[in-house]
């Protein structure tokens, strides 16, 4: 079962959850990691992904009052292409 852990900085899953989007965006698709961990917008959102209490990926979204917008997603790159994105989804 999926589930979803907020993992504010410095949340002990931050570390994996700031190394998979590093692994997973080129640096021009990502914010610096010191912007990341500045932000305080209670809106902005960085998930950890997890498959049975094992992560496996992150979610980085705004929730706002009439959308939610995902700004990355990514799967651990060792498990891509096995459809757990959209069954995440």
């Amino acid at each position: 079962m999926f589930e979803f852990v907020e993992a504010a900085y410095p949340h002990p899953l931050r570390s994996f959850g700031e190394q998979v989007l590093n692994d997973s965006f080129p640096t021009e698709e990502r914010p610096a990691l010191t912007d990341l961990r500045a932000r305080k917008n209670p809106a902005f959102h960085f998930d950890i992904v997890q498959d049975n209490g094992i992560p496996i990926g992150i979610l980085t979204h705004w929730d706002f009052p009439t959308f939610t917008y995902i700004e990355h997603f990514a799967i651990l790159e060792e498990l891509r292409n096995k459809r757990l994105g959209g069954c995440v989804l």
